[in-house]
């Protein structure tokens, strides 16, 4: 699972699609290396911690975007 369908992230800014793309990129390499015999007996584990600080940072920048997005519109 990927992008949107394990962040959920408020629809501003391209943050779920942006994090979908970069967890797919992330996750086909390792899963070629590991059917391809040349990936390290780790190299999966290393998703979760490479990925999960990238998540939240989209995360709270998504919400700074729509906090932003919200409190224009009640101006106008």
């Amino acid at each position: 699972m990927a992008g949107d369908a394990v962040h959920q992230f408020i629809p501003t800014g391209g943050y779920g699609m942006n994090s979908g793309i970069c967890d797919a990129a992330d996750l086909a390499w390792k899963f070629a290396a590991m059917l391809q015999g040349w990936g390290g007996p780790r190299l999966l584990e290393s998703i979760d911690a490479e990925r999960r600080p990238v998540a939240y940072e989209n995360r709270d920048a998504s919400e700074r975007q729509h906090g932003r997005a919200t409190s224009d519109q009640r101006t106008i």
